[in-house]
């Protein structure tokens, strides 16, 4: 089968992004790691991130070899094919991007000694490589499983439109369940570290914060790397993977199969990329201020507008290349893309009010801090639940905007959804520029240590400073973008799984759908505390080991003998997978008892269960443990007695209780979403009698 123009363009695009990234690699590489012990340093934390992701990937692969044959034998061929693509892809895409921002950050910090501006360019660089490659890995592994399905349907006995679905299911089936180990695994991992780290320093007050004496500094350091270089990754590649994949499926579902319309999503993904590669050649300090976020922000800009900018043409030459009604115009596409552009900026907005240190969300928490540690707690969790109103607000306006473009929903053409699923297509196009402002965070944070530790100049130590203090902004920023693309992703994987056996409606007096609806509203919240009593119990062996070390080992305290690093990293990484092994495959196996169990009215409710609560509980524990944090830091700052106030120790219990909230359970819930709702679609094949 001859590959159509969409297609060719999409694996042209996708493929540029791809050889940027590798040269990328390639240029960050041959530049200078700087003196010997930063070199060690380096060194340490690369060993660090290798351990973790070779244990963590052992067990990605147990778990991908048993789902495998499960798909093989219970559902066929296609869906075990489209998996196998889904998951080497998201392994890849989180593996690559982990191993570029370790090889950027002490990169980063020798190129400090040379000024901000050569730093801030090396940062860019390790940030903008995982960037191209969230975007290409997502719109690669779409398009080729499609042309794969497309190429060998003469060699199946099933329908062209099954066949589709069987493949591009498993595809996103694969890429969550990457995307899962990644954010739950890799969060308890790194919060572990963290606060095990914190709390030797801050509250033990055994040696300073960032020195070497301390064991589980580099698993700190490994963590920053994990958890928001590659759990970002795997969780924004998997995130755009189903935006095109639904989208693909509901013009299949509205227009037909063989309907062009359903590769047009592919070309909106090829502009994604496009943009993404256009913003990294423009993302540089300028200007008197320098202003490394500013910076970040006119590069995320940028891709903003040349993806709106092509929405037009591009829809234009579509709509030449073969008329088909009913169709949405040029002009209409280009509404409907710039709405899913325009949420993504103020998700953005919005998660920046509420977590960054110039707004009041986060000058009320340090200001109840001079009232103690209690007052902290209960006004971060004041601003943790009112944070999750305007997100609500803009993602309904977005979906109605959008339905109201697309002309409503019509049972015989049902262009109002899928214009939905064309606004987030636009929305998650930007992926590949979110992932980069995300990356940029450990690679800064990184470089600030290594800086630290290695004893480098006040002078370098500043900039470091300058640029980890505009990393700790982009994290926030990145989790609330992720969280709500998960939520809409799996709201129209929900529509699909309802148009899947011909019904719109779920009956709210029907036991069975509110049964559904509270085993899907607990599952979030059963999650959740699982990830915290993980974190405390791992954060505590750190804290034993790392204080054992320096009873046992006299060396350390004049620094004339390194600690065992090595240890910390081994209990962190031992721990996070042990205590998530079995919860994970309990997450997969929940939609399908119950599918086949209570049907699927009650597989539907959990959908919807899982959904609303889950997606309300991200966005309040990530925008809360950001609003602690950089309370804690405002009054570092000097604000309210400053360091070793009794406002400060307030802040640091509660940016410690808000550690695993914003970096383990917030974010770990999105992929939690999308999985089970990818699950109940599966489920839909497997036992079609039971639940038809």
């Amino acid at each position: 089968m001859k590959a159509s123009i969409l297609i060719q363009t999409a694996l042209a695009s996708g493929s540029l992004g791809l050889i940027y990234a590798l040269l990328t690699a390639i240029r960050i590489s041959r530049a200078s790691e700087g003196n010997e012990k930063m070199q060690a340093l380096a060194a340490a934390i690369r060993a660090g991130v290798n351990a973790f992701i070779k244990r963590e990937y052992l067990a990605i692969f147990v778990a991908a070899t048993l789902i495998y044959l499960l798909l093989l034998t219970y559902i066929g061929l296609w869906s075990a094919i489209g998996f196998v693509i889904g998951v080497t892809s998201a392994a890849l895409t989180a593996f690559l991007g982990a191993i570029i921002s370790v090889r950027a950050n002490v990169r980063t910090a020798d190129a400090a000694q040379q000024g901000i501006k050569q730093a801030a360019a090396t940062a860019f660089r390790g940030s903008f490589a995982t960037g191209a490659l969230v975007a290409s890995f997502s719109l690669l592994s779409v398009t080729l499983s499609f042309l794969a399905v497309k190429s060998l349907a003469p060699l199946s006995s099933l329908a062209p439109e099954e066949e589709i679905f069987r493949t591009l299911v498993g595809l996103i089936f694969g890429g969550s369940t990457v995307s899962v180990f990644a954010r739950i695994v890799g969060g308890i991992y790194a919060k572990s570290a963290d606060v095990g780290a914190d709390l030797v320093s801050k509250v033990e007050s055994y040696v300073p914060e960032n020195d070497a004496r301390n064991a589980a500094v580099i698993a700190d350091s490994v963590g920053d790397h994990i958890v928001d270089n590659a759990g970002l990754s795997a969780d924004l590649y998997e995130t755009g993977t189903i935006a095109l994949v639904a989208a693909m499926l509901i013009a299949g579902t509205s227009f037909g199969t063989e309907s062009p319309w359903v590769e047009f999503p592919l070309l909106i993904g090829s502009i994604g990329v496009i943009s993404t590669l256009f913003a990294a050649a423009c993302t540089r300090l300028a200007g008197k201020r320098q202003r490394i976020i500013a910076a970040l922000y006119r590069g995320a800009l940028l891709a903003s507008l040349v993806s709106a900018g092509a929405l037009f043409p591009a829809s234009d030459w579509f709509s030449g290349l073969s008329l088909i009604q009913p169709a949405l115009s040029a002009p209409t596409i280009t509404a409907i893309g710039s709405i899913g552009l325009t949420l993504t900026w103020l998700i953005i907005g919005i998660t920046e009010y509420y977590t960054s240190k110039g707004f009041a969300p986060v000058k009320s928490i340090a200001a109840a801090s001079e009232s103690g540690h209690a007052t902290n707690i209960i006004t971060g969790l004041s601003v943790s639940m009112k944070s999750t109103a305007l997100p609500v607000v803009a993602v309904i306006a977005a979906i109605s905007g959008a339905y109201f473009l697309g002309g409503g929903f019509s049972a015989s053409t049902g262009t109002g959804l899928f214009a939905v699923a064309l606004a987030l297509v636009a929305m998650t196009s930007q992926g590949g520029v979110i992932a980069a402002i995300g990356a940029y965070g450990p690679i800064a944070d990184n470089a600030a240590s290594i800086s630290e530790i290695a004893g480098l100049s006040e002078e370098t130590r500043n900039i470091t400073q300058s640029l980890d203090a505009a990393g700790k902004t982009t994290k926030a920023i990145t989790k609330g973008y992720a969280i709500c693309a998960a939520g809409l992703a799996a709201l129209l994987l929900f529509s699909e799984y309802a148009h899947a056996f011909s019904t719109r409606t779920f009956d709210l007096v029907n036991p069975a759908v509110l049964l559904g609806l509270f085993i899907g509203g607990l599952l979030p919240y059963w999650f959740g505390s699982l990830l915290l009593t993980a974190v405390a119990r791992t954060s505590g062996r750190i804290v034993e080991e790392t204080l054992a070390q320096f009873r046992d080992i006299p060396g350390i305290w004049d620094g004339s003998t390194p600690p065992n690093y090595g240890r910390c990293v081994s209990i962190a990484t031992r721990s996070a997978i042990l205590l998530t092994l079995a919860p994970i495959l309990l997450l997969i196996a929940t939609p399908v008892a119950v599918g086949a169990l209570a049907g699927r009215e009650a597989l539907g409710g959990l959908l919807i269960g899982t959904l609303v609560t889950g997606l309300l509980q991200a966005i309040a524990l990530t925008s809360g443990g950001g609003a602690w944090d950089n309370a804690k830091q405002y009054i570092e700052g000097g604000m309210y007695g400053g360091k070793r106030s009794l406002s400060h120790i307030a802040a640091v219990t509660g940016d410690t209780v808000g550690d695993p909230c914003k970096d383990t359970v917030g974010p770990a819930i999105a992929p939690i979403i999308k999985i089970v709702a990818v699950v109940a679609l599966l489920t839909l094949i497997w036992v079609p009698t039971q639940i038809a």
